[in-house]
C-alpha cells in the first residue's frame, strides 16, 4: 500500500501543469519570505478584528496571542498586543501594565523582532490622546525613530468611511491630507503611512486589496520590511528560550508549531473549496498537502518530544495518505477515507490549540519582576528613567542595563522623573546646602555628648549583665529539676 501511495502521488505531482517548483511543498514552506507584524492599539478601535482580517484565520483566543498564515506564497505572523487603552505615561501602575504587555508580545514571538509596528486607529474618533501617549512609550522602548522607520497606521471603520465618502466625495488619501490635530501629528510621526481596513467586508476583492496595500507599505519602509531587532528584543528572546527550556512539560519547537498551523489552515481551505464548488478538488492539491505533512513528520522524528500532539499528527498523516490513495478507488472507499480524515483533523486541531495555548501561557507566566529582567527594563524605559536601565534610549545597551541593576526597584517602586522635579532642582540644591550646615552643627553637639553617653551606656550594660546572670543562675536549677522530673516520669512509664 505504501508503494502504491508514493507511485500515485509521484504521478500526480509530475503531471500537474502548475507544478513547476523543484522543491517539495514542505521545503517551499521553509524558504517562504515572512512578514512579522506587531499590532498595538485599543480594543475598541478594532485591533483584534483587524488581526483576523490581515490573516484571514480563526479568532485569537487568548488575551495576548499570535497567529500565522500564508498569503500569496508569503508567511505572515501577527502578534496581537493589548495594553494601549490607558494613558500609560500618567502613573507608575499604568506604565508597568503596558510594560508587561509589551514584554509578553516580544517573548511569545519566536522571530525576536518585527517587520512593522502597526498602530490601530478607528475612523471617526476625535480624541487620540491615549494613542499619542502610547506612541511616546513605544519610542522610549524601541528608540526615537521606531515609528518613522518601522511604523504603519491601520485605520479601521472602512465601512463608515465609505458612507461618508458618498457625501463628501473625498478619497481616503484626500481625507487624510485635510486632517489636523492629533491625527495629523501621528501621520507625520509614521511617515504618512496609513491603510484603511474594513474588518467586516464580505467582498473578497476588497479584503485582498487592503492586505496588499498593507504589504506595500511594509515594503516601502526604510528598512524594506526587514526585521527590526535590538538588544532588548534579543534579551527577550533569551528569556523566552530559558523559560521553555526550564519547562517541566515537553514542548515542541517553534518551527514545528508554526508549520502545524499552516497545514491545518491549508486543509481547511481545501475542504472549504470542495464545499463551495460542490465537487472534488484535483487530487494533486491533497497530494501536495500530504507531502508537506510528511516533511513535518520527518522533522518531528528528530525532536522525539513524544507529546500528545505528535500522536495526532501521525494519525492525521496516515489518514491523509489513505485519502490520497483512495482517490483512484471507488466512491465508497473515498467517502470512507474522507470521513476518517475529517475526524482525525478535528482531534488534531483541538490538540494543537491546547498545546499552543499552554505554550503561550507558560512563556507569559515565566515573566518575573526581578532585577535585570526584561519587563523591569521596559518599565524603566517607559517612565523615562535615563539614569537607570533606560540610558541607551531603546537602541540597545544591555550591558549598561546590567551594570545598573544594583539599586533595583520593585514593580510598584519606580522613581518617576517629572518636569516639576527639574523645575524644583534649584530649590533642592539650596535645601541640601542648608541640610549640610545643620548636619555639621549637630555633629559637633553629638561629639561633645558622646563620652557621657558612652559611660552611661557602659554602666547600664554592666548592671543588665549582672541581673541576667542572677536570673540565669536561678533558672538553671529549675531547668534541672524539670529534667529530673521528666526522667522519673519516663522511668515510671517504663516500669
Amino acid at each position: 500500500m505504501a508503494i502504491s501511495y508514493f507511485v500515485t502521488t509521484l504521478v500526480l505531482i509530475l503531471h500537474h501543469p502548475q507544478w513547476k517548483q523543484p522543491l517539495s511543498a514542505g521545503q517551499q514552506a521553509l524558504v517562504m519570505e515572512q512578514t512579522d507584524l506587531l499590532l498595538v492599539g485599543k480594543e475598541e478601535n478594532g485591533r483584534r478584528p483587524a488581526a483576523i482580517s490581515i490573516l484571514g484565520t480563526r479568532a485569537f483566543d487568548l488575551d495576548i496571542d499570535y497567529e500565522i498564515a500564508e498569503y500569496k506564497n508569503r508567511k505572515m505572523k501577527v502578534v496581537d498586543c493589548p495594553g494601549l487603552g490607558a494613558n500609560c505615561l500618567d502613573t507608575d501602575d499604568q506604565a508597568n501594565d503596558f510594560a508587561l504587555w509589551i514584554t509578553k508580545a516580544m517573548e511569545i514571538n519566536s522571530s525576536e523582532g518585527f517587520s512593522a509596528l502597526v498602530l490601530v486607529l478607528k475612523y471617526g474618533n476625535q480624541s487620540m490622546r491615549e494613542e499619542v501617549s502610547g506612541c511616546e512609550a513605544l519610542r522610549r522602548v524601541f528608540g526615537p525613530d521606531i515609528l518613522l522607520n518601522h511604523g504603519i497606521i491601520l485605520m479601521t471603520g472602512g465601512d463608515n468611511f465609505d458612507s461618508d465618502r458618498h457625501r463628501t466625495g473625498l478619497s481616503f488619501d484626500d481625507w487624510c491630507h485635510k486632517q489636523g490635530g492629533q491625527l495629523s501629528k501621528l501621520l507625520h510621526e509614521f511617515g504618512g503611512r496609513i491603510v484603511l481596513f474594513d474588518n467586516f467586508s464580505e467582498d473578497e476583492g476588497r479584503r485582498t486589496a487592503q492586505i496588499d496595500r498593507l504589504l506595500q507599505l511594509v515594503a516601502s519602509l526604510p528598512s524594506g520590511g526587514q526585521l527590526f531587532a535590538n538588544d532588548l528584543l534579543q534579551r527577550a528572546g533569551d528569556e523566552r528560550r530559558r523559560t521553555l527550556a526550564n519547562s517541566k512539560k515537553t514542548l515542541l519547537s517553534d518551527m514545528f508549531m508554526d508549520e502545524m498551523t499552516l497545514i491545518i489552515q491549508k486543509f481547511e481551505q481545501l475542504k472549504e473549496l470542495e464545499e463551495l464548488e460542490g465537487t472534488d478538488l484535483d487530487l494533486c492539491n491533497w497530494a501536495e498537502l500530504s507531502m508537506r505533512t510528511e516533511a513535518l513528520v520527518n522533522h518531528m522524528m528528530t525532536e522525539s518530544a513524544k507529546t500528545d500532539l505528535e500522536k495526532y499528527v501521525l494519525k492525521f498523516d496516515k489518514a491523509l495518505r489513505e485519502f490520497v490513495h483512495a482517490g483512484g478507488s471507488s466512491r465508497k472507499e473515498k467517502n470512507k477515507a474522507s470521513k476518517k480524515l475529517y475526524e482525525k483533523t478535528e482531534k488534531l486541531d483541538k490538540a494543537y490549540l491546547e498545546a499552543k495555548s499552554a505554550r503561550i501561557c507558560h512563556i507569559c507566566d515565566g515573566i518575573e519582576w526581578v532585577h535585570g529582567s526584561v519587563v523591569e527594563w521596559v518599565a524603566w524605559l517607559i517612565m523615562g528613567d535615563t539614569g537607570g536601565h533606560g540610558s541607551h534610549g531603546g537602541h540597545g545597551g544591555a550591558k549598561q542595563a546590567k551594570s545598573k541593576k544594583k539599586g533595583g526597584r520593585g514593580k510598584r517602586g519606580h522613581a518617576r522623573r517629572d518636569q516639576s522635579q527639574e523645575e524644583d532642582s534649584g530649590e533642592e540644591e539650596e535645601e541640601e546646602e542648608e541640610g549640610e550646615a545643620e548636619e555639621e552643627e549637630n555633629g559637633e553637639d553629638e561629639a561633645e555628648e558622646e563620652p557621657e553617653d558612652e559611660e552611661e551606656e557602659e554602666e547600664e550594660g554592666e548592671a543588665e549583665e549582672e541581673e541576667n546572670g542572677e536570673d540565669e543562675a536561678e533558672e538553671e536549677p529549675e531547668d534541672e529539676e524539670e529534667e529530673e522530673e521528666e526522667e522519673e516520669e519516663e522511668g515510671e512509664d517504663d516500669d
